[in-house]
């Protein structure tokens, strides 16, 4: 009777796993449903990355003037790096802090707590999900058509595609734990709107949004290297155009990024068990 021990035990084992990977499928569904509600405000996210394009490509030309390039960086590179940084940045914008930040205040996050699947990992779902949807809906197109319109200078290598790319998730991973970090103070604070909005700022600046990190003083920019940051929109962005050279450069640049999202998730889980307990010891 081996055999029907076997199969009972692999069934047992499969059963809890299909599970959640219907929640799974569940979950991812409920982020591309969110953003598919609000499919009506899809052309003016269109219209605002254009307008946003536009200007800053204007910036840049001024910026550099005469100049051929600056600190190594070509203003085709240059304009290469806002244009895809712009369209980029669009689905890794969420609405997690306030979500989490009004399940944990409403007192919600105790349902939340009994079902069977991990807090955070539901929430990624999510987050996932919308982000999909709008990579889709928004992004992608977008960037097909500023491509064509703009004849932008594309990699010919399927390497630095595939390092972008993979870069590209390990940014969106680095974003997702920032965002749960700042969520989670939820638990010792009341509200964490402030602390969000202040995050946007630090990442624009520091993070190489508008402002890649190359036109910052060598001594400023070696430090902003070493931060989670520079590894949500600048990494792949400059992998993208050549800034960050395939070969030991890329390598060290997403092993960065690898390492710091590893630290964040870590750093989420504690903070997370000592935000429940704290809640459990309150009786919340």
């Amino acid at each position: 009777m081996p055999g029907s021990i076997v199969a009972d035990v692999a069934a047992g084992a499969l059963r809890p796993r299909m599970g959640r990977l219907s929640q799974a499928h569940t979950l991812l569904k409920l982020g591309l449903q969110t953003q598919l509600a609000y499919r009506e405000e899809l052309v003016s996210q269109w219209v605002s990355i254009a307008v946003e394009v536009i200007v800053f490509r204007q910036l840049w030309r001024a910026l550099y003037g005469a100049r051929e390039s600056y600190a190594g960086v070509t203003l085709a590179q240059a304009l290469t790096y806002i244009t895809v940084t712009i369209v980029v940045t669009r689905f890794f914008s969420t609405w997690l802090v306030e979500d989490v930040n009004s399940q944990i205040r409403d007192g919600d996050i105790a349902l939340a707590l009994a079902r069977p699947i991990s807090y955070g990992y539901s929430w990624f779902l999510c987050v996932a999900g919308e982000a999909l949807a709008s990579l889709v809906l928004v992004s992608l197109p977008v960037a097909v058509v500023l491509g064509l319109v703009l004849k932008l200078p594309l990699p010919s290598s399927p390497v630095v595609w595939v390092a972008f790319v993979g870069s590209l998730v390990l940014g969106f991973l680095t974003s997702f734990y920032i965002d749960y970090l700042i969520a989670l103070s939820a638990f010792w604070l009341t509200d964490v709107g402030g602390f969000y909005w202040s995050k946007g700022g630090i990442i624009s600046i520091l993070g190489g949004t508008y402002l890649p990190l190359w036109v910052f003083p060598p001594a400023v920019a070696q430090v902003l290297l070493w931060l989670p940051f520079r590894g949500i929109c600048y990494t792949p962005v400059a992998i993208f155009i050549g800034e960050i050279a395939i070969g030991a450069q890329a390598v060290q640049a997403l092993g960065l990024q690898l390492a710091w999202v590893l630290v964040l998730a870590w750093l989420s889980r504690r903070i997370f068990r000592a935000g429940v307990g704290k809640v459990v010891v309150q009786g919340g």
